[in-house]
């Protein structure tokens, strides 16, 4: 159902649509599923994709994806992200 030129030109066929539930690698699915999107992907499988790039990117960087947040912005106290709650961090004094 897939083409291997389609993953280059739509990389977002790496993640699962959320529109019409098409796992990744299968082209997306309009009309209820009886007809196959040859030339584009659905705009929210497209948004899914950038979001996960993006939070690789994150984590790559020294950041956690997760909550999407930076290197630079990680707690001062403990090295920590937004996941956790930093109320016993010792911050330091400037």
């Amino acid at each position: 159902m897939t083409d291997p030129d389609h993953d280059e030109r739509l990389p977002a066929l790496a993640v699962a649509c959320p529109s019409c539930g098409s796992t990744p690698d299968q082209l997306c699915t309009s009309h209820g599923g009886t007809r196959t999107r040859r030339h584009d992907v659905h705009q929210t499988r497209t948004q899914a994709h950038r979001a996960l790039v993006d939070s690789i990117e994150t984590e790559l960087t020294g950041g956690c994806g997760v909550c999407d947040t930076e290197a630079d912005e990680m707690c001062v106290g403990c090295g920590g992200c937004r996941c956790d709650r930093h109320d016993t961090c010792t911050r330091p004094t400037p």
